[in-house]
């Protein structure tokens, strides 16, 4: 349901002050002329500052007193003080919110609170003729920019093959980004690894096309697309979740070709059964992390029960 809040610098109180305190002063020429000619110019202006908010609004208090809260900003364009009435026009009726004093050609901002139970209000100033603004109650937020670009790193914790898969992957990835510096935090991250049933690039095909940064801000990669195109980097995945060189063993767990998919059926390796095992009869294809050509990610196995880092790449949704 959408509420519509009509709030109003009552005209005739407003304007005729600013004459009034003009005593045998000499009388401004746009003021002359709303004098002489009965049509006074717009001489105070209303504007919102940030958002509008509609608070305490519900079904349940449609006919109830609703608290609507706004910043509003008055700028008075006349060289004489005024008085400013704000009142909320509540389906003719009008509800006072606030009375406020300006000097000549002074802006001042305020938070005004109006007290109406109506379902439809709008925001107006002293002439009524602009200056409309809906108020939504719990509007949706707004779109967040599109990123340009994202966050790759090393983990500094070393881990056998037995990563519990996937999912432990992602979670030591996501637990070693949240403890990490700033930029790192709360956002949404993933293993570069690659099992029977999931390869690493199929889980970030949203992100393809975004450039990725070291936590360092030093360019990785163009894109995903060109670096399982070419299988190579711009500047090797060597700085940890603390923005610090890597300090962990050299090779990187991925079982990842260089395309991006299941490295297992053209090595021979079995991918530590899909992450799940730390046995000395199982290997993985491992990656290293201080190359920028293929072997980035495809460098040789190793058995399942050596200590070794994952790459983790930053994604957009979970």
């Amino acid at each position: 349901m959408k509420f519509k809040t009509n709030l109003k610098l009552l005209t005739a109180g407003v304007i005729f002050s600013s004459f009034t305190f003009a005593g045998n002063q000499e009388v401004d020429i746009e003021d002359r002329a709303c004098l002489d000619k009965g049509a006074c110019p717009k001489i105070l202006e209303l504007a919102k500052v940030g958002s509008l908010k509609a608070d305490k609004v519900s079904s349940k208090s449609l006919n109830k007193n609703i608290i609507s809260t706004n910043t509003i900003s008055i700028t008075n364009k006349s060289k004489k003080g005024v008085t400013a009435i704000i009142a909320a026009n509540n389906q003719g009726k009008k509800t006072s919110c606030g009375q406020y004093s300006l000097a000549g050609k002074a802006t001042i901002t305020v938070n005004v609170s109006c007290d109406v139970s109506a379902s439809i209000y709008s925001l107006a100033d002293s002439d009524g003729r602009s200056n409309e603004i809906d108020i939504s109650p719990n509007p949706a937020p707004p779109l967040p920019p599109p990123r340009v670009n994202l966050y790759a790193f090393i983990t500094s914790q070393s881990f056998s093959g037995n990563l519990n898969g996937i999912d432990g992957a992602q979670l030591k990835c996501q637990t070693a980004a949240d403890a990490g510096i700033q930029q790192l935090r709360n956002r949404h991250w993933d293993a570069w690894i690659s099992t029977t049933a999931s390869d690493a690039i199929s889980r970030l095909q949203a992100e393809k096309d975004i450039p990725y940064i070291s936590p360092k801000r030093a360019l990785l990669t163009p894109s995903l697309t060109e670096l399982t195109d070419s299988g190579n980097l711009v500047t090797p995945i060597n700085v940890d979740e603390h923005g610090a060189p890597a300090a962990a063993a050299r090779d990187v767990w991925t079982n990842t070709a260089p395309n991006g998919f299941a490295a297992s059926s053209t090595t021979g390796t079995t991918g530590c059964n899909d992450f799940s095992t730390d046995t000395d009869s199982r290997t993985a294809l491992t990656g290293q992390r201080e190359q920028t050509d293929t072997r980035w990610t495809a460098g040789g196995p190793l058995i399942c029960s050596t200590p070794l880092p994952l790459y983790c790449f930053e994604k957009l949704n979970p």
